[in-house]
């Protein structure tokens, strides 16, 4: 037998997944390389379309690393306020491959119940709609507190001898997608298996998007939920830049009659590469 529980989860998952949009969000990617030297670009907008390129602030990043096959820096030095690009790197610094990881500071921010609730379900956000539907607080605003995790794969100069793949490296992100297979040499109708996974465990049923951006025409998605040991796989079907994408949350200790406070606390990833025509 049914349960009711199970029941709403079901009405709830179609309806997700038939409205299902994308909120703003950050992601990284090059500028082409100039003088020796190449830019990376902080990003806004709505599921890696077009977007913005926003200015640096300092403040709002906790950690920024580079990882090439010599070694790992610390890129957080070399932020400059209000800059655009938001890094510029020297190309023999990443001539060999490179993976850029960047963790932003957590911010709040507050949505009346209607734009929250319609955030939820273009997430997929199953679990949090019906928590809230069960404590009746489908009417009120939603207090969250949310973390950005960014990543970029800049692929190796086709001079260079390959090595071992960078992509296949966890950073350490609190909410990391990790590929299974080297997203280095990825090809057309290739199967793609990654691993979700959250403070430092495997983080079951969430959505994990694969975002195409063709040389035209609108950007192509598909969606998979991850099983119970975080794991999903996904299928590239054609050359470009890609972005694999996810948002976790979940709810937290807050006093109710305390409306300075978060209740929720999600956490955002994103995961840029290229997949080569050749």
């Amino acid at each position: 037998m049914y349960s009711y529980a199970g029941f709403l989860c079901g009405l709830l998952l179609a309806a997700c997944l038939t409205t299902r949009g994308t909120a703003h969000e950050y992601w990284l990617e090059p500028e082409r390389a100039r003088g020796g030297k190449v830019g990376i670009r902080l990003m806004l907008g709505a599921g890696f379309g077009q977007g913005e390129e926003k200015r640096t602030q300092k403040r709002r990043f906790a950690s920024a690393s580079l990882l090439t096959p010599h070694g790992q820096s610390d890129l957080l030095p070399e932020l400059t306020e209000a800059a655009r690009p938001l890094l510029s790197l020297e190309t023999k610094r990443c001539g060999a491959g490179a993976l850029i990881s960047l963790e932003r500071t957590p911010a709040r921010i507050t949505l009346d119940h209607v734009k929250f609730n319609a955030y939820l379900r273009q997430e997929s956000l199953v679990q949090a709609i019906l928590d809230r539907t069960r404590a009746r607080e489908m009417g009120r605003a939603g207090r969250e507190r949310y973390t950005r995790f960014l990543k970029l794969l800049l692929p190796a100069a086709r001079d260079v001898r390959p090595v071992a793949p960078l992509s296949l490296r966890a950073v350490g992100h609190t909410l990391e997608v990790v590929p299974e297979v080297p997203l280095e040499s990825l090809r057309r109708g290739q199967e793609l298996p990654v691993r979700v996974r959250f403070e430092s465990a495997p983080l079951p049923g969430v959505f994990v998007t694969l975002v195409r951006r063709p040389r035209e025409g609108e950007p192509q998605r598909q969606t998979e939920r991850t099983d119970a040991d975080g794991r999903v796989k996904l299928r590239v079907e054609g050359p470009g830049w890609h972005a694999l994408r996810l948002v976790h949350i979940r709810r937290v200790a807050a006093d109710p009659t305390d409306f300075t406070q978060p209740e929720w606390e999600s956490f955002w990833s994103s995961y840029v590469f290229r997949v080569s025509g050749r």
